[in-house]
């Protein structure tokens, strides 16, 4: 998972690129990690994680809670209104939910992937 330094919105046809300066830490994400730890950790202590076992997949219980809650953040936008939040720094659900993984270890350890060196929360 990369970090992310700009978004690209195809307004009428036409690309148009965001930059974005510095962590988005916008309300949405700091919710994203907040919930994301609880109820990780209070599943993995009540060993309540078996039952997000997937059926006729190869992703573990651990990988299927984080799809799963990603799921829940799939929005439908139009480019344009995405376009004018991201330029005041209102940034969509996707990206405060990527940035909220790239921080989180149990996130990196279920999916075998190299996390934020310089994360913010432990």
């Amino acid at each position: 998972m990369n970090e992310l330094k700009s978004i690209t919105y195809n307004i009428d046809n036409v690309p148009i690129e965001v930059p974005l300066f510095g962590e988005p830490f916008s309300p949405i994400t700091l919710r994203h990690i907040g919930a994301l730890r609880f109820a990780y950790d209070t599943l993995q202590n009540n060993h309540q994680m078996e039952s997000f076992k997937m059926p006729g997949t190869k992703f573990t219980n651990e990988q299927t809670f984080f799809l799963a809650y990603a799921q829940t953040q799939c929005y439908q936008r139009q480019e344009l209104s995405q376009y004018i939040q991201t330029k005041s720094g209102i940034y969509d659900e996707r990206t405060a939910l990527n940035t909220a993984l790239i921080h989180m270890p149990e996130f990196a350890h279920v999916f075998q992937c190299k996390f934020k060196e310089n994360q913010c929360f432990n």
